[in-house]
């Protein structure tokens, strides 16, 4: 492991790093409670989309299989786990508290991820082609 050698007023740069990194994860773990905490209480989830959050979902599993898929440190990318759940919770209320039916669309978008996820951890789908994926965007 390199060590650097540089120093911010008596810190190191790598302890700099793993402060700003703990911080940065401990504002990911609770980015999302209030709403999560508020929909529970309130029973409602007008106004909240459900394809936004699908969207960002699918974008937050792309990441976090890239890293995963490479082998990274955990603690690298742990934000976009905590993200992830927080994600899946939302998503999971939406679909049941909504009023208003999902269309078909919807409910393929949900399938089709969750077959999604399901090839990648039975091996369907190679490392190669999520590497592939995150560096075609």
């Amino acid at each position: 492991a390199v060590v650097s050698t540089q120093s911010t007023g008596g810190m190191d740069l790598e302890t700099v790093g793993s402060c700003l990194s703990a911080s940065f994860l401990g504002c990911c773990l609770i980015a999302q409670v209030p709403q999560i905490v508020d929909i529970l209480k309130t029973r409602n989830v007008a106004g909240i989309s459900f394809n936004g959050f699908a969207i960002e979902t699918f974008s937050l599993t792309i990441q976090v299989l890239y890293f995963w898929v490479q082998k990274y440190a955990i603690l690298s990318y742990a934000d976009l786990i905590a993200l992830l759940i927080q994600d899946y919770i939302i998503v999971t209320l939406l679909l049941s508290y909504t009023k208003e039916p999902l269309g078909l669309r919807e409910y393929g978008n949900v399938v089709g991820y969750l077959a999604a996820i399901a090839s990648v951890y039975f091996g369907t789908i190679s490392k190669a082609m999520i590497v592939g994926v995150m560096q075609s965007v």
